[in-house]
């Protein structure tokens, strides 16, 4: 965390918060090629490491969770297909993903062409949206990079999902956080849905009475 941001050097290269993408759109345009940082394989060592400090063994399949702007180290991961990691990846959750800047999505064929190559059969992308971010007329390009990355792993023959949450209700920063409640794991989940919108401000409600 720096200055309130958010950084996740081991993962991807990251720019000071101020230079952002409309700063210095040189610097952004050329990062992802001149630029590489091996996520994969940081995951890996992680994974191990922590087999090695819960004297376990990690799961033959895991599942990949990210939200907001931590959406971009799934991205970063999806650039570097590493197929010792990504052989064992069963599902991927873009939890109402978005950044203050276009990015989020490895929006090129090709990067998902090779990702499309070391993934098992039945690995599936799931898109979990709220209102706060793909209908925010200040940043248009989150709904339009959605749309892109759906379109185009769907021409791939990549399975992917996309669920809205919370859709008609006023937007607001809870309904953002409740996507990490409503948002389903799967297909046949019970335990997820709309039923769960407000659940920010219910907890919040009960944490100031306790106070």
């Amino acid at each position: 965390m720096v200055d309130h941001f958010a950084i996740y050097a081991n993962f991807m290269m990251a720019w000071l918060p101020a230079a952002s993408a409309d700063d210095s759109p040189s610097l952004a345009a050329s990062a992802p090629d001149e630029y590489h940082v091996p996520a994969s394989h940081h995951l890996l060592e992680l994974l191990k490491s922590l087999g090695k400090e819960l004297n376990e063994e990690i799961p033959a399949h895991l599942i990949l969770v990210g939200f907001s702007k931590g959406a971009a180290v799934l991205n970063a991961l999806m650039r570097d297909p590493k197929e010792e990691l990504w052989s064992s990846i069963r599902t991927v959750h873009f939890v109402d993903a978005g950044l203050s800047v276009p990015g989020v999505f490895p929006l090129r064929g090709e990067e998902l062409q090779q990702l499309r190559a070391v993934v098992r059969p039945d690995f599936e992308i799931w898109l979990h949206c709220t209102p706060r971010q793909v209908q925010d007329d200040s940043r248009p390009f989150v709904a339009h990079e959605h749309d892109a990355f759906e379109a185009k792993c769907k021409a791939l023959g990549m399975a992917i999902q996309r669920r809205m949450y919370a859709a008609g209700l006023p937007v607001s920063l809870d309904m953002h956080f409740d996507a990490l409640r409503c948002f389903l794991t799967t297909g046949g989940d019970q335990d997820g849905g709309d039923r769960h919108c407000g659940f920010f401000r219910h907890w919040r409600a009960v944490a100031e009475a306790e106070d």
